[in-house]
């Protein structure tokens, strides 16, 4: 296994250090021993004192061998996946570990520092507009392991999902209103966050349909609003029964007035219709 190729991101600084550290994580994992380096719990073994055995020598040596192969296929891990920049502030290291705390220096604190960090974080996360509420419910549920996991390190506690179940009621849009007036009815027991992660998604899915079904019908109310208004506006125009275009009557028609002003077979017909009447008239008048 070539280490040099495994890639899970560059480390840029903080704005990726958490992402990144669990992806690098994963990947020291496959290394036996690695992990055990990097956070102490396995140190290079020491040369057996005064007189000893060569069983005891040839096991001494491979313990050495076995530790430097874990500790540089991790620490070839770490630096194929951090910037140059990040390599000049830790190129003085040459051991993985002294490595490894120093990037937990530079882009995660004291441990002080970071429950404080985290608990900050926690309590002003607000929810990103484009986020449904599954996305948003797992970050703020990783945030809230995290924060769980750090203060357990310095006094073993148990921190109560209320925090967690009232922060993402508090992170909900207005749209939610009727969903947290049903959630305070449920009964205690009932108030758990795997309810709360079933009952908001599903909620969200009748938002969602609902909303598609509203937009669907103002669509086509639109629709019928403007062909309406076509209707309307083509009926109030003039209309040319000479040329068939909209805009003018006959009289106005460009085209029957350079076509000589040509009557049409209806007034032609009264004409003909008025013409028989007079010559029957003045047949009679005569009689």
């Amino acid at each position: 296994m070539d280490l040099g190729k495994l890639k899970v991101g560059i480390l840029d600084g903080r704005e990726n250090w958490a992402t990144w550290r669990y992806k690098i994580c994963a990947l020291l994992r496959g290394i036996p021993g690695a992990i055990d380096i990097l956070e102490g719990r396995k140190v290079m073994p020491v040369p057996p004192e005064g007189e000893c055995s060569q069983n005891d020598t040839d096991k001494f040596e491979k313990e050495l061998e076995k530790f430097v192969t874990t500790e540089s296929n991790a620490l070839t891990a770490i630096l194929a996946n951090v910037s140059d920049e990040t390599i000049q502030k830790i190129m003085r290291f040459t051991k993985a570990r002294d490595v490894w705390q120093e990037l937990h220096r530079l882009f995660d604190g004291s441990e002080e520092d970071k429950a404080y960090d985290l608990c900050l974080q926690f309590f002003n996360y607000q929810r990103d507009e484009e986020d449904d509420v599954s996305t948003h419910m797992s970050k703020l549920k990783n945030l809230w392991e995290k924060l769980k996991t750090e203060i357990s390190k310095e006094k073993p506690c148990e921190l109560p999902d209320i925090f967690l179940i009232c922060k993402i009621l508090g992170t909900l849009s207005d749209d939610f209103f009727s969903f947290k007036s049903s959630w305070l009815l449920m009964t205690k027991n009932e108030r758990t966050i795997e309810t709360l992660t079933n009952q908001l998604c599903a909620y969200e899915r009748a938002l969602q349909n609902k909303d598609s079904g509203r937009n669907q019908q103002e669509v086509l109310a639109t629709t019928k609003t403007k062909v309406f208004n076509k209707n309307k506006a083509e009926k109030g125009k003039e209309f040319c029964k000479y040329c068939k275009q909209v805009g003018h009557t006959i009289k106005k028609c460009q085209k029957w007035k350079n076509d000589g002003r040509p009557r049409n077979q209806q007034t032609t017909n009264k004409i003909e219709k008025k013409q028989i009447l007079r010559k029957r008239r003045k047949f009679k008048d005569r009689v």
